[in-house]
């Protein structure tokens, strides 16, 4: 699996959180594309919350997981 943005946003709270919940939930067990799902909703709720729906999207789902074949 790769994990990689689909688009440019700017290094840093949103990106290191994507990267840190991503490992996380991979650890406690879950698949990668759960675990990618798990911290995007979390960090979408996060950031609608105090930046607005449009900044939220753009903080919270630049990156996806690919799996290699």
């Amino acid at each position: 699996f790769l994990i990689a943005p689909l688009f440019s946003n700017e290094a840093g709270d949103s990106s290191t959180a994507t990267i840190k919940g991503f490992f996380s939930n991979l650890k406690a067990g879950y698949s990668p594309s759960v675990a990618m799902y798990k911290i995007r909703k979390e960090l979408f709720e996060k950031y609608s919350k105090t930046e607005g729906v449009d900044k939220a999207y753009w903080k919270a789902f630049p990156f996806r997981v690919f799996q290699q074949v």
